[in-house]
């Protein structure tokens, strides 16, 4: 039997942005799926909570919501993948692995894209929560930036601004776009590239300076979505081959 996957942006469209209000759609900064990096310079040496136009409370839900999700695929993932504690880069390329295109295929015909606790959207929440953990992990001194809706949410180094989404990471493992990326090289290619970045980067004087103006500058963009990123640096898509 063949199975054919959505691209990323159907598969957004249809069972994410559904869920968003005008409000949200006017905050984002694209239309579907984010690129994988994103280089915002005007975040360097920012802090998370001044990086999101989210205020305390609500930065405070959102990450008690990704906490949540790595909770639940701590949980639940052992029960079908042969992984152990610590969560590790193994944990993304055992799931990686079992989601193949007939067991996406299957998830997704059985994900009601209006109930928003569908199979696909909680197990995309799952994965990108374990994607950032493990990014985390690798480099503490990176942060969440909260943003609505959750699957927005981006980790900033703040040494070089690069921002990872890695949510939208997760959805386009779900689909043609990123079924086949291997997301064990996907994720040693960027770790290994950002290390490479922050090396060739001087520490910012004060790394965790409150930074008011400049995530002003910051949100700004991100109200005036694409054109509004103007001076920053989009980067489409990590693959594990660019490091090969």
């Amino acid at each position: 039997m063949k199975h054919e996957l959505p691209d990323c942006d159907e598969l957004f469209v249809k069972y994410f942005d559904r869920w968003c209000s005008a409000e949200d759609r006017k905050r984002r900064r694209f239309k579907a799926t984010y690129p994988d990096v994103m280089t915002i310079p005007s975040l360097i040496g920012v802090q998370s909570r001044d990086a999101s136009p989210l205020g305390e409370e609500y930065q405070n839900r959102v990450i008690h919501g990704i906490q949540l999700m790595t909770n639940a695929a701590n949980q639940e993932w052992p029960k079908f993948l042969s992984v152990k504690e610590p969560m590790d880069i193994s944990w993304v390329d055992k799931f990686d692995t079992f989601y193949d295109t007939p067991h996406v295929s299957e998830l997704i015909q059985r994900s009601d894209p209006e109930n928003i606790k569908n199979d696909l959207v909680v197990t995309c929440g799952m994965f990108g929560a374990v994607l950032g953990r493990v990014i985390l992990r690798s480099l503490p001194e990176m942060c969440w930036v909260p943003q609505w809706p959750y699957w927005d949410s981006t980790i900033l180094d703040q040494r070089t601004g690069h921002l990872a989404s890695v949510f939208h990471w997760s959805i386009k493992k779900f689909s043609s776009y990123g079924i086949d990326d291997g997301f064990r090289g996907k994720l040693t290619a960027f770790l290994m590239y950002l290390k490479d970045e922050r090396n060739s980067q001087p520490a910012p004087a004060e790394c965790l300076h409150s930074g008011k103006e400049k995530a002003k500058e910051s949100n700004k963009a991100d109200s005036e979505g694409p054109a509004g990123l103007a001076g920053s640096t989009i980067h489409p898509a990590v693959k594990s081959e660019d490091r090969q």
